[in-house]
């Protein structure tokens, strides 16, 4: 996948400083991209590089680890691990343990705090295991890294929530099964 040819970022949330790369396929500001993949997976990482006011550029890279096996998919959109109701498909709880010890710290602990993210400058709010380059107050490089539990594919399918609406397209998945 390469950025500008494949992929495009965007704006999908009401707070328009908040920037999203997405597959570069029509115009909707869509939240991610799917990927699939062998069902050997057991770690992969993303790398982004943000140019910041066509001066500074500035680089993400996110080491993912699969933690489990029992379901089909995985995320790192932390909304989706959650219980949903029966109206809404029912699904159970898929937060990690490892998790508890995040909410244990502060009351007032959301997923936006460790769910990966870059930032230009520190914030002091995330949680996991983050490392900052902090260089005249800018975070030019962060690296993080998370365990995913496997979630059941329906999750992403289901379009009823909210949070879902502007989830990608099975057909727009990259396949790297090879």
């Amino acid at each position: 996948m390469k950025g500008g040819k494949d992929l495009a970022s965007r704006r999908p949330y009401p707070n328009k400083r908040y920037v999203v790369a997405c597959r570069k396929v029509g115009r909707k500001a869509i939240t991610g991209f799917l990927i699939q993949a062998p069902d050997d997976v057991r770690w992969f990482s993303a790398t982004a590089r943000w140019a910041i006011g066509a001066t500074i550029v500035v680089r993400h890279v996110v080491r993912y680890e699969i933690i489990d096996s029992d379901y089909d998919a995985v995320s790192d959109d932390m909304l989706l691990w959650g219980p949903t109701p029966k109206a809404l498909g029912n699904w159970p709880s898929r937060w990690p343990d490892f998790t508890a010890q995040w909410s244990a710290y502060t009351a007032q602990w959301t997923p936006a705090n460790a769910q990966p993210c870059m930032e230009v400058t520190p914030t002091g709010r995330r949680e996991g295991d983050v490392r900052d380059t902090v260089e005249g107050g800018l975070i030019l490089y962060r690296e993080e890294r998370l365990g995913l539990p496997t979630i059941e594919s329906g999750r992403l399918l289901e379009k009823e929530l909210s949070v879902r609406h502007r989830l990608p397209e099975i057909k727009s998945a990259f396949d790297t099964r090879g």
